[in-house]
């Protein structure tokens, strides 16, 4: 099949159509050369709130989707989405700063009755904070901007009652495993493991699950703690050792310090034996970098959770995303990108030994949970004596 950057002959149409993220890139580039400055006049795919609003998608056409086989419905959104992509781009926000991931989303050929998403996403980066305010208000004005979004706390805005995409009938998502389908609005970009993480040079003989670290060996300053750890870990923890179990380790004189990323480093470097907690990424990036860590790796002092894709309530191009995440839960490659991951269904990790860490255990989401986040923060930081200002 004739890829669409071969039958255009180049990444930028004529001014009548759209301009493609690498013809937009060449242009500002050459823009940059002569030192001058340009406005770019009706271009659609640059995450602007002001940005055309596609047509939409009605109820009755969703419904008649789900009657559909797989090899159906992907020929008809697809040919959906090539109408609403010939001008313009499918908006993608994200909140990963991990630059393959983005130009594998954004410049990846895609084929088959996914081409027409080659050349056809916008990427916009934004933090976690302003991508989730910036939602809320799109949502509370229903204006339609934002098409699909890697924003890490969906679970907690669903179980605030902000509504996002349908995705139950999207082929590939009804292909996943049955207990990774845990709510119709909240697709899985993929499964990461909290745990800990202890030095090498300074632990002989780490601690192989959560009540281990209560051994007399590791009360002498030797653990360092994080207060503010990802969201979801507070009432997670909370569920599988409870309140009294945080108190316990507050006993142990760790040092307290308020970040995720600083736990895993602190240890790495040599400051303190033992962290709680660590996504396994980062061990993982230390010891790579040649640093004397490593993750426990124990089923009893670790947990998986995941991070999220979806796509919004009422996307400006709903088409295209349903097209996007069909490629992309199925797409275990990117999942599977970084170290550290572990795909939506299972199948893959890298490394391989996280597989062992997951397998058979729940894929905790707030909205799983009956209390606020409010309440489990305060609980959780209560509990280990976390600071009050």
């Amino acid at each position: 099949m004739v890829s669409k950057r071969e039958r255009d002959g180049a990444h930028a149409e004529s001014a009548a159509g759209k301009v493609t993220s690498q013809g937009r890139r060449r242009m500002l580039k050459t823009v940059a050369s002569v030192g001058v400055g340009v406005g770019v006049a009706g271009c659609s795919g640059g995450g602007d709130a002001s940005a055309t609003t596609s047509g939409g998608i009605q109820a009755g056409e969703v419904e008649q989707l789900k009657e559909l086989s797989a090899e159906e419905w992907r020929k008809t959104v697809s040919r959906q989405a090539e109408k609403e992509l010939k001008e313009e781009n499918l908006q993608f926000y994200a909140v990963s700063k991990n630059p393959k991931f983005i130009e594998g989303i954004r410049d990846h050929d895609y084929e088959g009755v996914y081409e027409p998403l080659t050349n056809s996403i916008n990427v916009v980066k934004q933090s976690g904070d302003t991508l989730t305010q910036r939602y809320q208000r799109e949502v509370q004005a229903d204006k339609r901007n934002i098409d699909v979004t890697d924003l890490s706390n969906i679970d907690a805005l669903i179980k605030a009652g902000v509504p996002f995409g349908d995705l139950t009938h999207i082929p590939a998502y009804q292909d996943l495993p049955e207990d990774v389908k845990i709510h119709p609005q909240f697709g899985i970009k993929n499964q990461v493991v909290y745990g800990l993480s202890y030095n090498t040079e300074m632990v002989s003989a780490p601690p192989q699950s959560w009540d281990e670290l209560m051994a007399d060996r590791f009360d002498d300053g030797t653990i360092v703690l994080d207060w503010t750890p990802k969201t979801i870990m507070m009432p997670v923890m909370l569920d599988i050792k409870g309140e009294s179990w945080l108190q316990d380790l507050a006993d142990q004189n760790p040092t307290l310090i308020k970040s995720t990323y600083g736990v895993p480093k602190q240890v790495a470097q040599g400051n303190y034996g033992v962290g709680y907690l660590a996504n396994y990424k980062h061990p993982l990036k230390f010891k790579r970098e040649g640093l004397p860590t490593e993750p426990v790796w124990s089923r009893e002092a670790s947990t998986p959770t995941v991070a999220p894709m979806g796509m919004a309530a009422k996307p400006q191009h709903p088409w295209a995303s349903y097209l996007f995440l069909d490629k992309y839960f199925q797409w275990t490659d990117m999942q599977v990108l970084v170290e550290g991951a572990v795909a939506a269904d299972r199948s893959a990790a890298k490394p391989s030994k996280l597989l062992e860490l997951v397998e058979g255990k729940t894929i905790p989401a707030f909205f799983q949970f009956e209390n606020s986040i409010e309440s489990y923060e305060t609980t959780y930081q209560n509990a280990i004596g976390a600071p009050t200002n």
